[in-house]
């Protein structure tokens, strides 16, 4: 046994680390291979890698399925082929989709190392392999940032910054034939591997830490809490999605949003399937069924508006699944449905439809058509004011920024950059220094966010906390936002900062003046926000305007430096605000456990908004009955699926790779710094190219779909007479406040 245990530590890190150091001899700027490697990767045709990536996917799916029906050499058989078209499609894929690529790369020996453990050693015990892969990891993950601080204390021939790129890089790089994020992930393609390698060891010492505990119910307190986080995470990656918004400002896409949000998705997958292998389906749902916050949690997941995003953003994911279960059972007669087609086989399918077109119709003319909006009016404003005086500039950015804050859909990231840009632009050009001019935009910025913040919440939050409607939506009567309630309410605490300073600006200071929270303490805890948030996105501002005008007799020809460096400062700050909501939905979760009884108590203030709940869920149950999938005429079920397939159309071609695929975009290449008569010929619609017009036309389109349900229901209910039989919801109940002193 000794001498197995032995051969388990030898085998884990010479596992982890050769495939490692294979691939960054090959995708880091360290190792004198790597130009002429990816030279050779360039050359290949691009349809290679995109057929190569179809087959994996088969592959992958193949194998999830294998997993259940075949044992022994023809399921690892299997596996070696898909792994081997994965890491051959990564490879090829990494000069353009370097950030989904890497870290899959990475996890080569990992993975090798799995299938090792299952053929080869499993008679070692399962505490001594999880500990030989914990310290391998760990230990690999030292080494690679050791190599990467020595290269950079080092140096190498022609090297004037720590930053700078070996010769051939930057050649590579001028020539056009690979990007600045292609370019930037082979100079710190080590430390990122060695990043991902810690945050694995960590996951095998959770491990560890599970296997080396005694009792069952040590196991399932250890679960418990590994469920809590799990759920954190989502909140956390759903906060992502508002983030990436804030990202968008440059003209391109290399401040690596969509990839950046992809990752978070697909860390949290594999994590939901880490937990599934580790602690098996029983104890997760046991565990789930005893936790408070868990059982809210999956409550919120229920609702109809989460299985239409999740058909809006995977509905052709689903398509090829349903597809392939179709297939699979015509060919192997009658079957049992597979989980995830009886699970959809529940849903109420018309319901999920009309929210997932709502939802689209949503993203695209409030997040894209806004946004644009908004992106042209800061390039506008920039342009328009920035030679005047600096104080003149500074009171004019503060007004235009703090009525763009007031806007629900306005994310802060962009604000504070485009703050950045026309007050370093302006104070620099009338003879401020740079460190001056960064700390005075700086403090403006993070002065007009605190005036924001009180602006909200007296102005806008604390009437609306008058109106009933307002508070049925918001549900200040449940135990989630109750919690939350309790959390506002304190005077300072670190549940708190990380709320305030972790959520979306608009909905946290509104919900602070619906709840009556004391504006002081509300102030002070949101201002670390100046450090996380307002800081890195007005130096990130100012990098772009360094990089953007012609500034070499005083910083050198150092504009990709600086441009790349601005997009990397952005994707700091958004993960450091992730970290806070991470640590929010922590919070939260702990607080509803702890007083999960008093939060769930109806409070007699409530009692009213309890019995429309009720209400509210007799209609929606008769909403559901009338409009069953099965009962609607066959041209209404045309019109909504014609709908959707109009909406998810414009989503793809808003997202998809129109650009690299065709040379088409949606939408021109503008940017904070660019000029209306310059870049867009004096039309400022211009900035919306044909292909951008047919998705607002498409997206248009699928609104027939609702006003044809929405027909169809008033018909229904109006011949069900419905009217008579229930109380209107809008009617005063016994208990509810007078409307007299709504808003």
């Amino acid at each position: 046994m000794k001498h197995l245990e032995v051969t388990a530590y030898v085998v884990t890190a010479l596992g982890t680390a050769i495939p490692l150091w294979i691939v960054l001899s090959a995708f880091s700027q360290i190792s004198p291979l790597s130009a002429k490697f990816v030279a050779h990767i360039l050359d290949v045709p691009p349809l290679v890698p995109r057929v190569l990536c179809v087959l994996s996917g088969i592959g992958v799916v193949a194998i999830s399925k294998a997993a259940w029906t075949l044992q022994g050499r023809l399921y690892w058989a299997l596996w070696s082929v898909t792994f081997t078209l994965v890491v051959c499609s990564a490879t090829l894929l990494s000069p353009s989709k370097p950030l989904v690529t890497m870290p899959i790369l990475a996890l080569v020996g990992p993975a090798l190392l799995h299938a090792l453990r299952q053929l080869v050693f499993k008679e070692i015990d399962s505490v001594v392999w999880c500990r030989a892969q914990c310290m391998a990891t760990a230990g690999t993950s030292s080494l690679s940032m050791l190599a990467w601080i020595t290269w950079i204390a080092v140096g190498f021939p022609g090297r004037e910054r720590w930053f700078d790129w070996p010769t051939e890089f930057g050649d590579l790089h001028l020539q056009g034939r690979i990007r600045w994020k292609f370019a930037f992930i082979l100079w710190s393609s080590a430390p990122g591997c060695s990043v991902l390698l810690a945050l694995l060891a960590v996951v095998y010492w959770v491990r560890l830490s599970y296997l080396s505990l005694n009792t069952e119910d040590d196991r399932k307190a250890f679960i418990g809490t590994s469920v809590k986080q799990l759920l954190g995470c989502l909140v956390a990656v759903a906060m992502g999605v508002w983030i990436g918004a804030s990202l968008s400002i440059t003209a391109e896409r290399e401040e690596m949003r969509s990839e950046t949000i992809f990752m978070a998705f697909m860390a949290v997958l594999g994590l939901g399937l880490w937990m599934k292998t580790t602690y098996g389906d029983k104890a997760v749902l046991a565990v789930v069924g005893q936790s408070n916050a868990a059982n809210e949690a999956l409550a919120i997941l229920e609702s109809s508006w989460v299985k239409g995003f999740i058909l809006m953003v995977g509905a052709i994911p689903l398509l090829v699944y349903a597809a392939t279960y179709g297939l699979y059972s015509r060919v192997r007669g009658s079957a049992r449905p597979w989980p995830l087609i009886e699970t959809l086989g529940a849903w109420h399918w018309t319901d999920v439809i009309v929210k997932a077109l709502w939802l689209i119709l949503l993203y695209v003319f409030l997040v894209v058509a806004m946004g644009k909006a908004t992106i042209l009016l800061l390039a506008v404003t920039n342009e328009m004011i920035s030679n005047w005086p600096v104080i003149a500039v500074s009171i004019a950015v503060f007004v235009v920024s703090f009525a763009l804050f007031m806007l629900p859909w306005t994310p802060g990231g962009p604000i504070y950059l485009v703050m950045g840009v026309v007050i370093v632009h302006s104070s620099e050009s009338h003879g401020w220094s740079s460190e001056a001019a960064v700390a005075w935009a700086t403090l403006l910025s993070f002065v007009m966010k605190l005036a924001f913040t009180a602006a909200a919440q007296k102005w806008i939050g604390e009437p609306m906390g008058e109106s009933e409607w307002v508070q049925r939506c918001i549900k200040v009567h449940t135990p989630y936002m109750r919690a939350v309630e309790q959390i506002l309410q304190e005077d300072m605490s670190v549940a708190k900062v990380a709320l305030l300073t972790g959520g979306p600006d608009w909905p946290l200071a509104v919900l602070c003046g619906i709840l009556r929270v004391p504006m002081a303490p509300v102030l002070w805890c949101v201002s670390p926000v100046l450090v996380c948030s307002v800081f890195p996105c007005v130096f990130a501002g100012a990098m772009f305007y360094w990089q953007h005008w012609d500034n070499a007799h005083k910083y050198g020809d150092v504009q990709h430096e600086e441009s790349g460096l601005a997009k990397v400062v952005l994707v700091i700050a958004s993960f450091a605000q992730l970290a806070f909501t991470l640590i929010a939905a922590l919070c939260v979760q702990k607080t509803l456990e702890a007083n999960f009884e008093q939060l769930s108590a109806r409070r007699p203030q409530d009692e009213w908004l309890h019995k429309l709940d009720e209400l509210g869920e007799a209609r929606w149950r008769r909403t559901i009955r009338l409009t069953s999938w099965e009962a609607l005429p066959n041209t209404l079920r045309l019109a909504l699926c014609s709908s959707f397939l109009c909406a998810e159309s414009s989503l793809v071609l808003l997202n998809g790779p129109t650009h690299e695929w065709f040379g088409m975009s949606c939408f021109l290449a503008f940017d904070v710094m660019s000029t209306v008569e310059k870049d867009l010929g004096g039309r400022p619609s211009a900035i919306v190219q044909p292909l951008g017009w047919v998705v607002f036309a498409l997206a248009a389109l699928s609104s027939g779909g609702l006003v044809a349900y929405y027909s169809f229901l008033a018909q229904q209910e109006a011949s069900a007479e419905i009217g008579e039989a229930t109380p209107l919801l809008n009617d005063p109940m016994p208990g509810q406040p007078s409307n007299k002193n709504s808003a």
